[in-house]
């Protein structure tokens, strides 16, 4: 696999497109810088991208246990990733999104387009392709950070689970797991079949009981059938003379009911006679009632023509009366507002006169109150007037006025006497007017009453003429009813004659007789019933027993059947116990691990001697140690042994650029075992700050490493902060991070 390039958006902290391209990088170093500062490099998230395609592939990060979703940028609601790679000359993408919007699928160029190759599982199928599972990613693929790496800081159990799937041992596993579930169904199938067995045997056992039970089957049934045909002779016979005996009461029952019928008529003949009587009486009850009605009519008719007569004398004495015509009064009106109006104005003037008396007279009090002296100079009025003149000619003027007084009140007096001799004659003219229109509605009553009188003359007259139809009907009826009352006696004395003839039998011996038949007859036909359904049942029984005795006869050769498929199935259950035991761990799984520890320790000696040509050190792989007295133990598991110098030490002993060569040894080991069974080279190396606590000379160990194994990879890229390592790769990708903008790829 050599990849080609990785594309991030909206994960973790990089909010927009990213894409790193190694198309044409063969070594590539990644560094880290927080706003420009090469020195603060911690969460730049340049060990993000790189762990992007883990998450890509498999949807899981490989060193960490966030969930997909809080994997997501803050500020995003969809996590987008991909990356390119060439693999067995093709190129193939890796694509994943989740969030608000979600997808996962593999693709394969041709043809110039992406077509899509993952179907219903792209992760699995990734992994068919690559031959990588997470596990070994993070052991040959991925380098991740001091202390995550599971092949080597791991325990020996993880150790050893992660060569079992480098080996691809699962398939082991899987087909042990497959055998020890047939091995259930088998045991559960051989289970049932021997259960069907021992009941197959206990039945046929039961054969020659069922024999002797049908041969006394068989003889009941012959004795039920001639017992069957005895009951039925009986019943005929009773049935014939219940049959015999039951028509001659149902004739005599048609007798009874011939006698009741006709008294039933000569009753009825009793009623209709007695109906038609009482007809004739109330008709001519009627016919009385009528007459008198008649009488009635008569008498009311004439009276009412008296009554006529009179009221068309009195309308013609009225008539004379109601010719005349009202006299009009608007003329007396007039001359009453005249009247009126003059009293009003002599009222008035009278009015003022007295005022202007109240005034004058005033006036005259207070000159002689003051005894002649003017107020002013003081002298008398007489010698202001002149000889005394104001107070005459004040008394003079108040003298004239009432004068004037007197005049408007005989005025007035005559005036008021003339409106009432005006209302008088007035009121007599509307008093006549008044007896004009009584005597005008006074005669509009009478001619209505006359015109009443009229109408029911002519209606009492109406009457009276139908009631001659009516005497005409009733005499008709009555008529009628007579000839019908002598028609029913007649056939009263025949009906009689008839009853008398019919002579009624003994009816109740002759139903005692019939009863005392039935009971017998009912009780061979009950007595039939029961054997017909004991022949029913001893048939049944008869089949159920030939069933049996044909089921055990099936048995037989179901028994021998089932012996032959449970000799089979124990043949099966053998095979796959030998095969569980060969695929077990402790089977095949375990020869294929021994064989391939030794290969293993080979080549990381190998490669450990490239890296350290003068010194005496090795490699050693131990898997599943034994205990001082020689017992394997019970952790197992595989544990790395480091024999330098003859001494042994666990490897994780040993610390700096020492255990980097160990590392990179085993690692590039596992690489080239991997290849070595699948035929698959992987050809991309991503180490991440597996330097970051190394001293100068560890640094320049690891750089010595670096040297050796560029050739071995197409892609080799190093994650880390130590940029003087700058100067050993070709590319130097930047990985800036901001609060704005989040994680921004650079390539240097």
């Amino acid at each position: 696999m050599i990849l080609r390039s990785i594309s991030i958006e909206g994960f973790l902290s990089y909010k927009t497109k990213q894409t790193i391209d190694f198309t044409n990088i063969s070594t590539a170093l990644v560094v880290g810088q927080f706003n420009g500062d090469f020195l603060n490099s911690n969460g730049s998230g340049k060990s993000s991208a790189f762990e992007a395609v883990a998450v890509c592939s498999w949807g899981k990060l490989v060193s960490r246990s966030e969930t997909l979703d809080e994997l997501i940028n803050d500020e995003c609601d969809t996590a987008h990733l991909s990356f390119e790679f060439e693999f067995e000359r093709n190129i193939y993408k890796k694509e994943r999104m989740w969030g608000k919007k979600s997808h996962n699928e593999l693709y394969m160029y041709s043809a110039d387009k992406w077509i899509p190759i993952g179907g219903d599982n792209a992760d699995k199928r990734l992994i068919e392709l690559l031959g990588v599972t997470p596990s070994t990613y993070s052991s040959i693929l991925y380098l991740p950070q001091e202390g995550e790496l599971k092949f080597i800081e791991g325990k020996a159990s993880e150790r050893k689970a992660i060569l079992r799937e480098l080996l691809n041992l699962i398939i082991f596993g899987n087909a042990e797991e497959k055998a020890k579930t047939a091995m259930t169904g088998l045991q559960g199938d051989l289970s049932i079949k021997a259960v069907r067995l021992e009941g197959l045997v206990n039945s046929i056992a039961d054969e020659s009981d069922v024999e002797q039970n049908m041969k006394s089957c068989k003889d009941d049934l012959k004795e039920l059938a001639d017992q069957i045909v005895e009951t039925k002779k009986n019943i005929t016979t009773y049935t014939n003379q219940v049959n015999a005996l039951q028509k001659q009461l149902d004739a005599q029952k048609e007798t009874v009911k011939e006698k009741q019928d006709l008294e039933q008529e000569l009753l009825d003949l009793a009623l209709n006679c007695e109906v038609k009587t009482k007809s004739v009486i109330s008709y001519k009850e009627d016919l009385v009632q009528l007459k008198l009605d008649i009488n009635e009519k008569n008498s009311l008719i004439k009276e009412s023509k008296k009554i006529l007569k009179f009221k068309k004398a009195e309308l013609k004495e009225l008539k004379p009366s109601i010719e005349k015509e009202p006299a009009p009064t608007s003329d007396y009106d007039l001359k009453l507002r005249e009247l009126a109006l003059g009293v009003r104005e002599y009222e008035k003037d009278h009015i003022s006169n007295k005022t202007k008396i109240g005034l004058l007279e005033e006036d005259i009090q207070r000159v002689s109150d003051l005894e002649n002296v003017c107020p002013v100079t003081g002298l008398t009025c007489d010698a202001i007037t002149g000889e005394g003149t104001y107070l005459v000619s004040k008394t003079t003027e108040v003298q004239s006025l009432q004068k004037s007084q007197k005049r408007l009140i005989a005025a007035i007096k005559k005036l008021t006497l003339q409106e009432t001799e005006l209302l008088e004659t007035k009121k007599v003219i509307c008093e006549a007017n008044e007896l004009i229109e009584q005597s005008k509605a006074n005669y509009s009553k009478k001619t209505l009453v006359a015109d009443g009188i009229t109408e029911a003359i002519k209606m009492h007259t109406e009457v009276l003429n139908s009631y001659d139809q009516r005497i005409d009907h009733f005499n008709k009826a009555i008529e009628q009813c007579e000839k019908d009352i002598v028609l029913f006696n007649k056939q009263e004395l025949v009906l009689k004659k008839k009853i008398t003839n019919i002579v009624i039998p003994d009816m109740q011996k002759m139903q005692q007789e019939v009863d005392q038949l039935s009971s017998k007859q009912t009780a061979f036909i009950e007595s039939l019933l029961i054997q017909e359904q004991n022949m029913t049942n001893k048939t049944l029984a008869l089949g159920g027993f030939q069933k049996t005795l044909k089921d055990i006869q099936g048995m037989k050769a179901e028994k021998k059947e089932l012996s032959t498929e449970i000799k089979k199935l124990k043949k099966e259950l053998s095979g796959n116990k030998k095969l569980v035991k060969a695929f077990s761990k402790n089977g095949i799984q375990k020869t294929l691990m021994k064989q391939a520890v030794p290969r293993l320790e080979a080549i990381s000696n190998r490669l450990l001697k490239k890296f350290c040509p003068t010194e005496d050190i090795r490699i050693r792989f131990d898997l599943d140690p034994t205990t001082k007295d020689g017992k394997e133990s019970s952790r197992g598991g595989l544990d790395i042994l480091i024999i330098k110098n003859q001494k042994s030490k666990k490897l994780n002993m040993y610390s700096g650029g020492e255990k980097v060569r160990y590392v990179f040894a085993i690692v590039l080991a596992l690489a080239e075992l991997l290849s070595q069974r699948a035929g698959k080279k992987m050809q991309t190396l991503i180490i991440d700050e597996r330097i970051s606590n190394l001293d100068e000379s560890g640094i320049r160990q690891f750089a010595e490493v670096i040297n050796a194994i560029k050739d071995r990879y197409k892609k080799l890229i190093v994650i880390t902060h130590i940029q003087q390592l700058k100067e050993m790769f070709d590319q130097l990708i930047i990985v800036n991070k901001t609060r704005e903008l989040g994680s921004v790829i650079i390539n240097g």
